[in-house]
């Protein structure tokens, strides 16, 4: 079907060839013609491997469609030209197959024989010396010949068809056609055609124990120690080059190159996947072509975003795995149930797992017999279907366990703290705030954006592990993170003297709440997002009545601690509240943060509820911010001037 596409938009050129290039997405910079015979060409060499023939031979089958179609009665393909969908696309096709591509396909050797006899017997090509190589019968090798005169020996122009796996299946294909059986569960070789339709993947099986190890080892390294904004924007390159020169380099450099090839390998049959239940991958990904330069999000299995491509990859291989050994006890109904086993515990000896090359291909090669005939053309090769479908069972199927769809997941920096994290938190250890001079002080020590997300990412790991520890509120967090996290020296508080010499666990809610605020100041001012992975619908901006009311609100309101507190709730609370069914878009964020502030037992932000309008509600909590941040700033620039 894509040869016949390709050789008419060939032929279109000649006529219009501007109106064929406009079809042609993405845009090439190569001439239309030279495009297309590209593609041409690929077209032919697919067709030749999926029948086991010559490219001249499929140039006979494309002149027979050809043909059927030029005399058949029905100039229209039998359901016309029109389709309103992709699913009439999909029918015409379907009939167009039927109608032309079929007939065409049926005693297909026969065919082809008659096709050589009739240009043997042409007077055209009948005084050709290579024509009467390529076409006439091979004649029988009675003597040694002149290893100099190969080119003139006959038998060494005919096509041989390739053992390989296309050639199996067409000749399983027509050993099918031929049995009148029309129960598969009765067909003898049900096991072997349905290896053979699931070949493609079930050969990728066997790199689905290093993916894991992969997975695991990048967990190990960034699990609750990366944000999601900055695992998207570090290439994988660029994490390799961070690596230092020693084994764990190369392990981990051939491990993200088994990934690779197999992300590209099966990113075409994603989108089915998606459609049959599988995780949700935007389709983006499924388009890209994976190198070093992508993202190195794409490899740490998480459940959005790019992260989705490592999960849904694992998940693909053990639906694949599971999937053919459901078919294998279907097929052998007095088998006992398969037993079901952790996939990080699987190797390849559990899996439907073979190697292409060394070990499906001398196989299919120990089960063929290949010769040639005497007075015809080309050679004779048939298979013991048999046999080799029984050498299959025993090599790579029987006794296979079945995996537990289960899969180990990265959690990202932002996702290890939410409201729940740190309520808990706050149960366990009583928290205290820190003063606005502490505070202060604090900042002032990290004047560098790096250390200051150094310090807060410290924090982030070390409210993880408090939420599930027995410590005393009063160790100081720098003896948390060091003598029990064990953190390296590098890391830490080490660049606030101030924030390691008084900041005791009873005050991390506190430190992190400040370093947080500040970090998200320090991204506005910078024009980038601080509020990551927040829905659009809460970022509608307020318009100018409600900015000049709230403008005159934020005079009688404590700025500062607004800006803390509404921060907070935003990127604990209501990128949870986001994924809910339930519309809280509408609802006031005076109310909603007085609501949040109780349930922690903090201290209520002065004058809010009586002076920020109800107009203001959840749907304009980003703008509000902003425009909170943006006051408080100006006062803080004019109290400065004012000072000096």
């Amino acid at each position: 079907m894509r040869a016949l596409l390709h050789a008419t938009m060939i032929g279109a050129t000649l006529n219009n060839q501007f109106a064929v290039q406009q079809m042609i997405h993405p845009a090439t910079t190569i001439h239309p013609s030279e495009f297309l015979m590209r593609h041409l060409l690929k077209d032919l060499n697919h067709l030749a491997a999926a029948c086991g023939k010559s490219q001249d031979d499929c140039l006979f089958i494309i002149h027979m469609v050809l043909h059927r179609i030029t005399t058949s009665q029905d100039q229209n393909g039998t359901c016309g030209t029109k389709w309103p969908s992709k699913q009439c696309r999909r029918d015409w096709e379907m009939q167009f197959n039927q109608a032309f591509i079929a007939p065409a396909m049926e005693n297909l050797d026969h065919k082809l024989a008659t096709a050589s006899e009739m240009l043997r017997n042409d007077q055209r090509f009948s005084t050709n010396p290579l024509m009467r190589l390529l076409h006439q019968p091979v004649a029988p090798i009675t003597k040694r010949e002149d290893l100099n005169q190969l080119h003139s020996l006959q038998a060494i122009w005919q096509h041989r068809p390739r053992i390989n796996v296309e050639s199996l299946q067409q000749y399983l294909t027509q050993n099918i056609q031929q049995s009148s059986r029309g129960n598969q569960q009765e067909w003898p070789l049900a096991l072997l055609q349905a290896f053979l339709e699931q070949e493609v993947i079930l050969q990728l099986l066997h790199h689905l124990p290093n993916i894991i190890r992969l997975q695991q080892m990048l967990i190990d390294k960034y699990h609750r120690r990366i944000d999601a904004a900055e695992a998207t924007s570090m290439s994988i390159q660029e994490f390799l080059e961070k690596l230092p020169q020693d084994q764990y380099l190369n392990q981990i450099q051939h491990l993200i190159g088994v990934f690779i090839d197999t992300w590209n390998q099966v990113r075409e049959y994603i989108p089915n996947y998606v459609n049959n239940g599988g995780l949700a991958v935007p389709h983006e990904h499924c388009m890209q072509i994976m190198t070093e330069s992508c993202s190195l999000a794409m490899l740490l299995p998480t459940r959005h975003e790019a992260g989705v491509c490592s999960t849904a990859l694992v998940d693909f291989l053990i639906r694949a795995h599971n999937g053919f050994i459901d078919i294998y006890h279907r097929l052998q109904p007095g088998l006992p149930k398969a037993s079901v086993i952790n996939p990080c515990n699987a190797s390849i000896g559990h899996l439907v797992a073979y190697h292409h090359e060394r070990d499906l291909l001398p196989m299919i090669l120990s089960h063929c017999d290949y010769a040639m005939e005497a007075g015809s053309n080309g050679t004779r090769l048939t298979y013991n279907l048999l046999g080799l479908q029984r050498q299959i069972k025993e090599r790579f199927v029987q006794g296979r366990p079945k995996l537990v769809q289960k899969i180990e997941h990265l959690v990202f920096r932002q996702d290890s703290r939410d409201a729940t994290v740190f309520q808990a938190l706050r149960t366990k250890i009583p928290q205290e705030s820190l003063s606005p001079a502490i505070k202060h002080q604090i900042l002032s020590e990290l004047r560098s954006f790096p250390d200051l997300c150094d310090c807060l990412a410290a924090l982030d790991i070390a409210i993880g592990f408090l939420v599930n520890a027995e410590v005393e509120a009063s160790m100081h967090i720098r003896e948390y993170l060091h003598r029990m996290l064990k953190l390296p020296p590098d890391r830490g508080l080490r660049h606030s003297p101030k924030a390691q010499q008084y900041c005791r666990l009873n005050h991390i809610l506190s430190l992190w709440q400040a370093l947080a605020v500040e970090r998200a100041r320090r991204l506005l001012d910078n024009r980038q997002d601080p509020f990551e992975g927040v829905k659009q619908d809460f970022r509608d901006p307020i318009n100018r009545e409600q900015q000049h009311a709230l403008g005159q609100s934020l005079r009688h309101i404590n700025v500062e601690h607004l800006v803390a507190e509404l921060y907070e709730y935003i990127v604990l609370d209501l990128k949870k509240t986001s994924n809910r069914e339930q519309d809280v878009t509408g609802w006031s964020i005076s109310a909603v943060l007085s609501a949040y502030i109780d349930g922690k037992d903090g201290q209520p932000v002065h004058e809010m509820e009586e002076q920020l309008s109800d107009d203001l509600v959840l749907r304009h909590a980003v703008d509000v911010w902003r425009h909170a941040v943006d006051y408080m700033q100006q006062h803080q620039a004019r109290a400065a001037s004012a000072h000096h």
